[in-house]
């Protein structure tokens, strides 16, 4: 009287069980992808509500003006400049990282004009803060370029 049942290997049962394990390691794979990648830390952040986001901005190399710049306004005070070592200076700049609470907080007023010929133009807003500018509608944080326009104010 012994109810022990032998165990028997079906080969569906084997072709079964081979494809959960292959999906199961596709999936730890997969998993282990998305939490390595920054998008991926953010979507988890954000899943499991972490604190404020960052914005995407790495500090990087960035140039507000228009490409073949040939001067540049001081909206305030009417100031030109046109010294090619100052026009660079002042448009090339390195963006910073920065959260999003902090630029809520900011307002933006017309503050450079930059042109290219007398067809382009490119104005640079400053921000309330001090370190935030905006051309059109993308804000940026630049501690340098901060430095660099006190002086035309």
């Amino acid at each position: 009287m012994n109810s022990y049942r032998k165990k028997t290997n079906h080969p569906a049962a084997t072709w079964i069980r081979l494809t959960i394990y292959i999906v199961l390691l596709l999936i730890v794979g997969a998993s282990m992808r998305l939490v390595v990648s920054r998008d991926g830390r953010e979507f988890l952040g954000n899943m499991f509500g972490s604190s404020e986001p960052q914005v995407k901005l790495d500090a990087q190399k960035m140039n507000w003006c228009p490409l073949a710049v040939n001067k540049i306004t001081v909206i305030s005070n009417k100031r030109e400049i046109s010294n090619t070592d100052e026009l660079y200076k002042v448009c090339e700049t390195e963006s910073e990282p920065y959260e999003l609470k902090d630029l809520e907080k900011v307002s933006f007023q017309p503050f450079l004009s930059a042109f290219s010929g007398d067809t382009e133009q490119v104005t640079l807003e400053k921000g309330s803060t001090p370190g935030f500018f905006r051309i059109g509608d993308l804000p940026f944080r630049s501690s340098s370029l901060e430095k660099e326009v006190s002086k035309y104010r």
